[in-house]
């Protein structure tokens, strides 16, 4: 079994593939990890390095120390438009269980974010428009309701390429392997096979309730608007 750096960008499955690889590397324990990062700042402002495991970009992971250079670096990335429509219903999905009493969870002061953004905003044009303001007019933001994370609300669109480039060569994926959400069950065969790992097909976990194709969600305009926004990542993956 080889070392790896998972770059795990939102929405892109990730928390299947943290699951699948933590039944097979020993001390590799994602829901402990998953615990850890609830923990609150301490005194001086910082978290145990642990904290910071999930969607955090390549650079951030060399700079906190990583040896990322002696593992095997790898990506998961995702339609754009398919991406922006699963944030969408994960807002809503974390407003049901914020306002559910029996929930597992309510998300805290996430989940509140989330019911006060959707009382404001009621469909999903007028959320996209909102968060071409934010990107486009950042002085804006204290005059609307702000979408409640961070990788959609315009201030940090949180490119896919952003999270696997490096500030020395910001035009070059610098990862070993680039998986694609729609090919994901042989990409990830494949990725079993690089790690030198015994391949298992991925568990489903954090599947939307919202079967709607996301296709349905789009009008021309709309489209034209999250192409602009994440121009980069449609060039630089293909899409």
């Amino acid at each position: 079994m080889k070392p790896f750096t998972f770059i795990d960008i939102p929405k892109t499955a990730s928390t299947s593939i943290h699951n699948a690889l933590s039944d097979v590397y020993e001390d590799y324990n994602f829901s402990e990890l998953l615990r850890d990062s609830a923990r609150p700042f301490r005194d001086d402002g910082c978290r145990d390095k642990r904290t910071w495991f999930r969607h955090q970009t390549l650079q951030s992971r060399i700079l906190n120390g990583e040896a990322v250079a002696d593992t095997y670096t790898f990506t998961v990335v995702r339609d754009p438009l398919a991406r922006f429509v699963s944030m969408w219903k994960y807002i809503h999905a974390v407003k049901s269980e914020a306002l559910d009493p029996e929930a597992d969870r309510d998300h805290g002061r996430h989940g509140e974010a989330c019911v006060r953004y959707l009382s404001d905003v009621k469909d999903f044009d007028t959320h996209v428009e909102r968060v071409y303001i934010h990107s486009h007019f950042p002085r804006d933001l204290s005059r609307r309701p702000v979408p409640p994370i961070n990788w959609i609300d315009g201030k940090s669109l949180n490119l896919m390429k952003s999270m696997v480039t490096l500030s020395d060569d910001p035009d070059t994926v610098a990862v070993d392997f680039v998986l694609k959400f729609e090919s994901l069950p042989r990409d990830w065969k494949q990725l079993c096979k690089n790690l030198e790992i015994p391949f298992k097909p991925l568990p489903n976990f954090n599947s939307s309730p919202d079967k709607t194709p996301w296709q349905k969600f789009y009008t021309r305009r709309t489209r034209a608007i999250v192409r602009d926004l994440y121009l980069d990542d449609f060039i630089t993956f293909g899409y």
